[in-house]
């Protein structure tokens, strides 16, 4: 498990806790290094395995947004899926799902697990850059702090 605490960017916004479950070490590190292109500014914490992931969500804070892969050894992403689903409370965090398969079975399955979205990864840099922008800028403006007006 890595965790990279970073500064918030302005006291308007909280820092976006970010967990990112990923058993692949070039995906960990390219996105690891794309959050920082990207000016990310807030937590992120990374699982290699779906046991890791399990442990940080039963003892931490809980992150404000999972991105989730699904081909996992040993267990997969659905396993995680199902647990959290069947235990569904206030401090199950959104899921997305960031995966290779674009199997039409599987983003059906995901989607009656509940999850906040399914994304195919992108293959080209450019595709990915933007797709990490339009999530980071979505979630973390649904973090905004409420006006003292």
């Amino acid at each position: 498990m890595t965790v990279s605490p970073i500064t918030p960017e302005s006291a308007e916004t909280r820092p976006l806790h970010l967990m990112f479950v990923e058993d692949d070490p070039v995906d960990v590190a390219a996105t690891s290094r794309l959050l920082g292109t990207l000016g990310f500014r807030g937590r992120l914490t990374q699982a290699l395995t779906i046991p890791e992931a399990r442990t940080i969500l039963a003892n931490g804070p809980p992150p404000d947004l999972v991105l989730l892969d699904l081909n996992m050894p040993e267990e997969s992403g659905f396993d995680l899926l199902e647990e959290l689903r069947q235990r569904q409370s206030a401090a199950t965090p959104p899921i997305l799902v960031l995966t290779s398969s674009s199997d039409r079975a599987d983003v059906e399955r995901c989607a009656r697990a509940g999850v906040a979205g399914y994304f195919v990864k992108p293959v080209e840099w450019s595709a990915m850059q933007r797709l990490m922008r339009a999530i980071l800028d979505y979630w973390s403006a649904s973090l905004r702090a409420p006006s003292d007006d």
